[in-house]
């Protein structure tokens, strides 16, 4: 009987220790994860941010590029720019006017 609970006690602890090791081994596993993943957050946080520059970059250079062309065409026609400009305020103000008799 002895031998017996000698024999159970010693498989017992050998269970533990398997179950001690494997659960080592899945925390580091757990701590790579993590690791890998911060590193991968970093890696797509620092592509993102590559992408927002070259972005805004690209979007400050189309703008440049329309004012240029806007001041242009205001230099070159004058009178259709006057005219287009009072033609929306007569809109407005007849627009207004409408809104403002109904109330």
């Amino acid at each position: 009987m002895a031998k017996q609970s000698t024999e159970t006690k010693a498989a017992s602890q050998a269970l533990h220790a398997d179950a001690e090791a494997e659960l080592e081994e899945l925390r580091e596993a757990a701590l790579l994860l993590g690791r890998n993943l911060k590193d991968f957050g970093k890696a797509r946080l620092r592509a993102a941010g590559a992408d927002l520059g070259e972005t805004s970059e690209t979007m400050l250079a189309r703008g440049r590029e329309m004012e240029k062309a806007v001041e242009h065409s205001m230099r070159a026609h004058p009178a259709n720019w006057v005219a287009g400009t009072l033609g929306v305020v007569g809109v407005g103000v007849l627009i207004g006017m409408l809104l403002r008799n109904r109330q």
